[in-house]
């Protein structure tokens, strides 16, 4: 069966688009009040910068809450959350620690002083 009409594009934060199966956008659902708590959500920006402290385990108690409430509603924010996750794995996972002659080393430290 085809719907009645297209599913809307929905704003999401840094340009990227969310599609959305309801008639309700990214921007209406995130000013909307909590329907339980009547309490506004923060924005995607509020959330990206608190992921570094998120990640650390240093988002206090009631900036975490917010922060879990936030990514219950925004796929987006999810999906930016799982690629920061990833990018500091693969960052993590591709360095080696090599194994340099101290010659070499003396020589580099040597330049840097010049």
């Amino acid at each position: 069966m085809i719907p009645a009409q297209p599913p809307r594009m929905a704003v999401a934060p840094a340009g990227s688009l969310t599609e959305r199966s309801d008639t309700v956008t990214w921007r209406e659902s995130m000013s909307e009040t909590s329907r339980s708590s009547r309490e506004p959500y923060i924005t995607c920006r509020e959330v990206i910068e608190f992921i570094i402290d998120y990640l650390d385990g240093e988002l206090p108690s009631e900036d975490l809450r917010q922060f879990k409430r936030h990514l219950d509603v925004c796929p987006s924010c999810v999906a930016y959350l799982q690629n920061y996750e990833q990018t500091l794995r693969l960052a993590r996972d591709s360095h080696e620690e090599l194994d340099l002659p101290e010659g070499l080393v003396a020589a580099v430290l040597a330049a840097r002083s010049v």
